[in-house]
């Protein structure tokens, strides 16, 4: 098991419309239409910590305003930036701290990606990831992936198995964002990246759907890590700073 450095991203919508499952189709799709489909789904997050500015990104799981994020990308301050630019302060429903996965709430409705499945992905199969690297403003990176059923221990010492590996473009700011299969279908989310240099270095980690699925409904029921009166949009007690250091290659 490798040390890795857990760090990325990601920006986007909002409005007043109602909710739809955007793309996610039975055949390829271009990454036009694969961002042009799955974007307006994705949000920006923005937080302190220790007086030190964190990008984050985050999607919609429903159409009740729930977002689905990583715990590391949190801090004090914790703003969700949407796509028409509107900044709103969410509400912190709960978190998963073994997968390191919150669900942040915003009294919007938006739009939601269709899901797909990680059982089915081969390797070698073309993916996007959206994201906010570095607070520049939504991006798309595309790939391949690269491996299945990856084990790995973050820099906060979190132990995730049955990852995605992907060679897409994966930086700080990234962490929360989707993964996408080849046919605009939600596949994953965004987790971690293998770099002494604290950028993409072509190995990035996301959790599964299928593993969100699992989560999820936990938190949402309250089953999760409970959260305290009046800790909505402080960093969860259980999540650690994320480290940018050199990481530390040693089997386990």
């Amino acid at each position: 098991m490798k040390t890795i450095i857990a760090a990325l991203a990601a920006l986007f919508v909002l409005t007043a419309s109602p909710a739809f499952a955007a793309l996610c189709t039975s055949s390829s799709a271009d990454a036009t239409e694969i961002f042009a489909g799955s974007s307006p789904s994705v949000v920006a997050i923005e937080a302190t910590r220790t007086g030190n500015e964190l990008y984050g990104s985050g999607f919609f799981w429903d159409n009740q305003g729930h977002i689905v994020t990583n715990i590391h990308v949190l801090g004090q301050d914790t703003t969700v930036i949407l796509a028409n630019g509107q900044r709103v302060k969410p509400q912190l429903v709960g978190y998963d701290a073994t997968f390191d996965v919150a669900v942040l709430r915003i009294p919007f409705v938006s739009s939601t990606m269709g899901r797909g499945s990680s059982a089915i992905l081969r390797v070698g199969e073309p993916v996007f990831a959206i994201g906010n690297p570095y607070g520049v403003g939504i991006s798309l990176s595309r790939g391949i992936v690269s491996g299945l059923n990856r084990s790995i221990e973050t820099t906060e010492r979190r132990h995730l198995f049955n990852l995605v590996q992907t060679d897409a473009a994966l930086n700080p700011g990234n962490s929360g964002g989707p993964l996408i299969d080849q046919r605009g279908c939600l596949i994953g989310m965004n987790t971690a990246i293998l770099s002494p240099s604290n950028t993409s270095s072509g190995v990035g980690f996301a959790l599964t759907v299928e593993q969100l699925a699992q989560v999820i409904p936990g938190i949402l029921s309250g089953r999760g890590t409970p959260v305290a009166s009046g800790e909505e949009t402080t960093l969860a007690p259980a999540a650690k700073p994320v480290s940018y250091g050199t990481p530390n290659y040693s089997h386990h």
